[in-house]
């Protein structure tokens, strides 16, 4: 392609054969994300008012444990969402820098990093407990893991891979070959995740 074609609304490269270029109405995976999201939202809500609402009107009887579970269940679903929200960012930014190897190993790294660290916190707060009755019930026999590490250890990670997916793709914005103040604006949007 020649240079002086070039314009904003150029494609960084043609698409595969067989494929049209979409700009005005681009395929988009925000419906399949609020569908995900409220199926899990509703489900979870559904499950605990049905706990709720039969230890209070069918047991009589509503104790501390019923608040612990609503907080370890919410934990159980909290963590493969928020590694999977994490990963598609980075995923994002190796398909939007593609031809770059640097951004490919930098992604890749804060994948395998995110996946090894929440898989690891998952099964920590299933198996927080032996027997896991214990979580609920402290006064049953058995032993449990400290609790007040996890959310130390998980608060820390977060703040590290968050600006590490904030921060990753700023050089590479940087790099590209357009006029400064374009460079800005696209740094600006994607810093938009410090507000």
């Amino acid at each position: 392609m020649d240079p002086s074609e070039i314009t904003p609304n150029t494609p960084a490269m043609r698409p595969p054969p067989g494929v049209e270029s979409n700009f005005v109405n681009p395929r988009s995976q925000e419906t399949a994300n609020i569908i995900l999201h409220t199926i899990c939202l509703v489900l979870t809500t559904l499950f605990l008012v049905m706990r709720l609402y039969t230890r209070h009107f069918i047991s009589h009887w509503l104790g501390w444990d019923d608040c612990i579970q609503a907080l370890f269940v919410s934990e159980i679903f909290y963590i493969p969402l928020v590694s999977v929200v994490k990963s598609s960012f980075l995923v994002f930014f190796e398909r939007v820098f593609f031809p770059s190897q640097k951004m490919k190993y930098c992604a890749r790294f804060g994948l395998v990093a995110i996946w090894v660290f929440y898989t690891a916190l998952f099964f920590r707060s299933i198996w927080l407990c032996d027997p896991l009755e214990k979580v609920f019930n402290p006064t049953l026999p058995g032993h449990c893991l400290q609790k007040n590490v996890t959310p130390y250890l998980s608060g820390f990670f977060n703040t590290i891979s968050d600006f590490y997916i904030l921060v990753l793709p700023l050089p590479f914005i940087w790099g590209l070959n357009m006029k400064a103040s374009r460079r800005l604006r696209l740094i600006a949007v994607f810093s938009a995740g410090i507000l």
